[in-house]
């Protein structure tokens, strides 16, 4: 079976992780572009 020929191809990427204080983001970015493909970000909580 031949592979699909609908396949978007987005590399090369560059993830980044930004851990803070309050939460933890994850992003990741088409690497010739510049332009952010996707992100999610979790908070944290706190104790102390």
């Amino acid at each position: 079976m031949a592979a699909s020929s609908n396949r978007i191809m987005l590399g090369p990427l560059v993830a980044a992780i930004d851990q803070g204080t309050s939460s933890t983001r994850f992003l990741v970015f088409n690497a010739k572009t510049a332009e952010l493909l996707s992100h999610h970000q979790v908070e944290i909580k706190q104790s102390f």
